[in-house]
């Protein structure tokens, strides 16, 4: 029986169904590549935007003073903006 199988086997049908699985999965690399360095860039681009602002939030004028004047809070400006 195995051998009337294989016999009868299409080779160009074998063919053609590996090739729609390979284009299958390119395209679906290609997707899990994309997806990556999507991720990776939004986390780039947040992490860039958040030093910035606290760069821009430390360096506005009277901000010494007012850290000063926090208590606890002033003590570590940064942290407690970013976790609090």
């Amino acid at each position: 029986m195995r051998r009337s199988l294989l016999r009868h086997a299409h080779p160009v049908l074998f063919l053609d169904q590996l090739l729609v699985f390979t284009v299958i999965a390119g395209c679906l690399l290609v997707l899990n590549v994309a997806q990556a360095w999507l991720r990776e860039m939004i986390k780039l681009k947040s992490r860039e935007w958040l030093t910035r602002d606290l760069f821009g939030e430390s360096l506005k004028p009277g901000r010494p003073i007012r850290l000063a004047r926090a208590g606890e809070v002033g003590r570590r400006p940064s942290f407690s903006r970013a976790f609090g």
